[in-house]
Parts: structure tokens; sequence; C-alpha cells
């Protein structure tokens, strides 16, 4: 199996003007390509590689000022055009703000022809016997242009965790399962300590949760609940071991805890050492001016009070 990104979304609060060209720069996209359009405090920019449609799309708002936000689209030819892009570094780029994950495309590639057609359209068309997990809770829709095979849709665009599309890339020829994954804590899940070079985590990461959203059982196993799971073998084989459903919520509640515990570790870091520092400025500053008027002073710059605790 090869996995790869195919689209991303993602929403940044607090970006200013100088941010969006950075931005461009992390996308390898000389800023001046880009097709730029201002309608009152929304600013678009756009770029296609070739005549292909659109590959990038950026919209921002209130850029600089209070409530400003950035939500960038990158499409599947981006993907493909851009062999210098490091997603890391794009990801290192959002941190810097208060970022939002909207939706990951990820694609699922038969590189190695394990699973046929032949199989893929029998067993969605008879998903009852074969097939188990929230992308088949409503119906599989297969969909033919003048007859021919096109693809399989699996749930629906308007979902708020996933869906998906099943079809054969013309470029390559393999089967393809590529899963839109719209849940926060399932991207952020995907995209953990995501390594350009080494993408293993995230590989292993994206093939659990292909299994959570589908999985294709034995017509035995999926209608006897009492027998253990057990997976079509060209499934299997495709998948490349027999990877178990898991319970994410459990393992998205630990992470959201430790990510609480790191948070407020940090804030107790800051307060501590810009409390120091404002000790050893008022100490060093009361040699000159009384700490009375240093109090007031700090207030009018920053807006807090200062007060002495130690009643000298």
């Amino acid at each position: 199996m090869q996995i790869e990104i195919h689209g991303f979304t993602v929403v940044m609060h607090g970006m200013k003007d100088n941010d969006v060209t950075e931005l461009c720069s992390v996308l390898h996209i000389d800023f001046d390509l880009f097709i730029k359009n201002e309608v009152d405090i929304h600013k678009t920019f756009v770029h296609a590689f070739g005549k292909g449609k659109e590959s990038v799309y950026i919209v921002t708002k209130n850029l600089g000022r209070e409530n400003s936000y950035a939500r960038l689209t990158l499409h599947g030819s981006f993907f493909d055009n851009s062999p210098d892009f490091k997603l890391r570094k794009l990801l290192n780029f959002t941190s810097r703000f208060e970022s939002t994950p909207i939706q990951l495309d990820v694609a699922f590639n038969d590189d190695k022809n394990c699973l046929s057609l032949k199989n893929i359209r029998h067993w969605f068309a008879h998903d009852d016997e074969y097939c188990k997990g929230p992308l088949v809770r409503t119906a599989p829709r297969e969909v033919t242009c003048r007859g021919e095979f096109e693809r399989i849709q699996l749930g629906s665009a308007r979902s708020r965790t996933y869906y998906g599309t099943i079809y054969i890339r013309p470029d390559t020829g393999f089967i393809r399962f590529e899963v839109k994954f719209k849940n926060k804590n399932k991207i952020r899940y995907l995209l953990e300590n995501y390594n350009d070079k080494n993408p293993v985590q995230f590989e292993n990461n994206s093939r659990q949760l292909l299994v959570n959203c589908i999985d294709i059982l034995t017509p035995q196993t999926k209608k006897n609940k009492n027998l253990k799971d057990k997976k079509q073998p060209s499934w299997k084989a495709f998948l490349g071991s027999d990877i178990k459903r898991m319970k994410l919520s459990k393992i998205f509640k630990e992470k959201f805890n430790k990510r609480v515990a790191a948070d407020k570790e940090t804030v107790v870091k800051n307060v501590s050492r810009i409390g120091a520092g404002v000790r050893n400025t008022v100490d060093r500053c009361s040699t000159i001016v009384s700490k009375d008027e240093i109090y007031k002073q700090f207030a009018i710059v920053s807006g807090y009070m200062l007060e002495n605790i130690d009643g000298d």
C-alpha cells in the first residue's frame, strides 16, 4: 500500500499581511504568481499549476486586526506538482497561530495489486455481508459513466467526520481508496509528529483510521457476532497486516489531558520567568525612583497593577 496526502485545509487566526507572504514561501510558490482579489475586508489568493484547476486557495479576513483569520486549502494538484514542499514546515508555520485543521484527504493506493475491481464492486454491492464501519452506515453508491465503472461513493460529503471514494487512478492504473477526514481530532492524530523523510507513524495511523471507518470481512464473521472479525485475504494483504479496530475516543482523551497538563506547565514556567524579570527590574530601578512610581508606570504600560506582597 502506498499512502499519500492529497488535500489539506486549515484555518489560522491572528495572521498579518506579511504572514501570508511567508506562507506562500513555505508552499514554495512565488507570491507574485498568485491571482489576488480584495473585496471589503476579505482577500483571496489563488494559484493553479499549468492549465489545471485551482491548486491553492487562500482567503483572509481582517488581517492584522481583531478576529482576523486565514483559510488555506491545498488541492490534490498542489501535492502532485510540488516536489519541494515539506508538510512539516507548513505544520510548524500553522502552529505559530491558533489553528484548526478542517479537512485532510488521504489516499491509499493499491500499488502491489492486492485487490481486484471485480471483488470490490461485489463487496460494496453487498456491503451488509462484507463491510463494517461508519463509512457504510448508508449504502455505498456505485457511479458509472456511459456504462463504465467510475467510482464507488462511501458516505456523504455533508458528513462532519469523513467520507470516501474508491476509483482507479488513470495515471497509475492502481485502485485507490481516498478518505476525506473532517474531524479535527482525527486529523491531528494523523499529523502528530509528522516527518517528511520518515512518515512511518503517519502511515500506521492512517491505516488504523482506514480500518476504523471501513473494514472488509468474511461473510461468516460479519454475520456471527460471536466470531472474531476475519478480514478478506486480499483486503488484509492490501493493509499489510491484520489491523484491529480501536476505540480512538480513549486515545484522544488521553492526548487531550496530556496537552492540558503540558500547557499548564508551560504557563507556570512562563509566568515564573516573567515574574523573576519583573522583580529584578523593580529592584534595579528602585535605586533611581520609588517602587510606587515603578508600579504606576508598569500599570500604564501593561494595563496590569503590581502589588508587593513582601511588604517592602
